[in-house]
């Protein structure tokens, strides 16, 4: 039997029974749906990631205590200090620019106005090395960072907070008891994973001017900036190298990057996406187990039409091939329309969710082959108890 006869017979035999073929559907296109969906979900929470690491500035690199070993978190070891950053920027000549963070939460005040915010003590570079962008004034400048200005940046939505649709440049603020010169304010920092916007009611000072408001010149973490990125390992090796040999066993430190960072994250979302794809499948196998039954119930139903035919000299492979094409015929429909509902499932769900979803080729692909091979692998025995029937006692059969 040639194979496009046995698709017009199969697509004939799935007419005859519209409710039931259209209940089997069901099954399949819940599942591929289901399974276009999370999967589509998985890859933009993986997109969405990897934008927002990039976005934290290009070929960046910082060190910060390492709060998987005991000792830090027990807060037994030497905090990084703002002369480990000048350290770094002398001996590291693969480094274009090197900036300290300190940072503290903190209340800000403008006239009768109070806003709880977080102010981080940086070097000029900082804006730079992390790609903020200015929207009213400027930036600190490397003047203000040796002088210790009191002067601030702030983030636009603890601008928008304090001064309303007031300029805030100019302004003159409390950052607790002491007052401080705003020289500029932030671009709108995107939304970071998770929706979380802390970013823009964060102030900039100058690190000096923060180690004189703490007494203290530890920093929360050194931020550098690779020439290239190619230097980037050789940068983060020889910062490791300047440290040690300061610190020596006191060394409890974690060197990174943004590619460390890609792939940690990147290994977090693919198993969140495998475990998505996972539980979508469950419903396709649940849909097979549907199709199993009722191409069961068909040759039940069809076993003196199969008498008939291998009586007038149809072969097994004739009878086999006609009810595993039916099987594959009914998953492939499902399989079609559940990518269209999947897709438009995945673009419903981006409206609610944090981050949108990416129907990516290799997803549809996935859904495809699964449903052909749901098809496949559950028209088997259907199709194997249909082509052995005996066509003498399928022919007495009522």
């Amino acid at each position: 039997m040639k194979f496009l006869e046995s698709i017009k017979l199969a697509l004939s035999s799935l007419r005859v029974n519209k409710m039931r073929s259209a209940l089997t559907l069901l099954g399949i296109i819940i599942g591929v749906a289901s399974v276009i969906a999370m999967v589509s979900m998985g890859e933009g929470a993986d997109q969405m990631v990897k934008s927002e690491i990039s976005g934290l500035g290009a070929n960046l690199v910082w060190v910060q205590p390492d709060f998987r070993t005991k000792d830090v978190q027990q807060g037994r070891f030497k905090p990084l200090t703002v002369a480990d950053a000048d350290l770094i920027r002398a001996a590291v000549p693969e480094l274009s620019a090197v900036s300290p963070m300190i940072n503290r939460s903190v209340t800000f005040g403008y006239r009768n106005r109070h806003e709880d915010g977080s102010m981080e003590g940086v070097a000029a570079s900082y804006v730079d090395l992390r790609n903020l962008n200015v929207s009213e004034g400027r930036f600190l400048a490397e003047a203000d960072v040796k002088a210790a200005r009191r002067v601030v940046v702030l983030g636009s939505d603890l601008a928008e907070k304090l001064f309303g649709t007031q300029p805030g440049v100019g302004q003159q603020v409390k950052l607790g008891s002491a007052p401080f010169l705003v020289i500029g304010v932030m671009a709108r920092a995107k939304e970071s994973f998770g929706g979380n916007t802390s970013a823009n009611m964060v102030a900039y000072i100058a690190v000096t001017r923060m180690a004189q408001m703490t007494g203290r010149d530890s920093v929360s973490a050194i931020f550098a900036q690779a020439r290239d990125a190619e230097l980037v390992p050789r940068a983060m090796a020889r910062m490791e190298s300047v440290l040690r040999r300061k610190y020596g066993n006191e060394y409890k430190y974690w060197i990174s990057s943004q590619e460390d960072q890609q792939q940690f994250f990147g290994t977090i979302t693919k198993v969140f996406t495998a475990i998505l794809a996972g539980i979508g499948s469950i419903s396709l196998v649940v849909g097979g187990i549907g199709v199993m039954n009722i191409m069961l119930v068909s040759v039940t139903e069809r076993t003196r039409e199969i008498g008939i035919r291998k009586a007038l000299g149809g072969r097994r492979s004739d009878i086999l091939s006609q009810f595993l094409v039916e099987a594959v015929v009914l998953c492939l429909m499902g399989g079609i329309i559940g990518i269209i509902l999947g897709a438009l499932g995945a673009k419903l769900i981006s409206a609610f969710a944090p981050w949108k979803g990416v129907v990516s080729s290799s997803s549809i692909f996935l859904a495809f082959a699964f449903s052909t091979g749901i098809g496949l692998i559950f028209g088997v025995y259907p199709a194997y108890k249909a082509a052995k029937l005996d066509p003498i006692e399928a022919l007495r059969y009522e």
